[in-house]
C-alpha cells in the first residue's frame, strides 16, 4: 500500500494543483439573511467583492451583517476546498504532509 501511496504522489500532486487553480477561478455567492449584501469569495477563503444593495442608516447593523455573511462565505469556501482536495487526493489528503 504504502509502495502504490509513493508511487502514485506525482499524479496525486498532479491532482492538486489541478484543484487549486479550479479553487482560484470558483467564485462562490453568498447573500446576507436580509439581502441587502452579497459577499463573492474564491475557493481560496479570499473575498473577491461586495455588493451593498442599500444604504445603511446603522453602521453597526451594516458590520454585524457583513460580519455573518462574509463568514458563510469563507465556510462555503473552505467546505469546497477540502472537497476539491479530497478528491484530488483520493481521499488521503489529511495522511499525506503538506496537502
Amino acid at each position: 500500500m504504502m509502495g502504490d501511496i509513493f508511487g502514485n504522489l506525482g499524479n496525486i500532486k498532479a491532482s492538486v494543483d489541478e484543484a487549486k487553480t479550479r479553487l482560484t477561478a470558483l467564485r462562490l455567492n453568498e447573500k446576507s439573511n436580509c439581502g441587502r449584501i452579497t459577499v463573492c469569495v474564491d475557493g481560496n477563503q479570499k473575498v473577491i467583492d461586495i455588493t451593498i444593495h442599500e444604504n445603511f442608516e446603522d453602521q453597526e447593523e451594516l458590520a454585524d451583517i457583513m460580519c455573518n455573511t462574509m463568514n458563510r462565505a469563507l465556510e462555503k469556501s473552505k467546505t469546497k476546498m477540502t472537497e476539491e482536495l479530497q478528491n484530488a487526493t483520493g481521499g488521503l489528503m489529511g495522511s499525506l504532509p503538506g496537502l
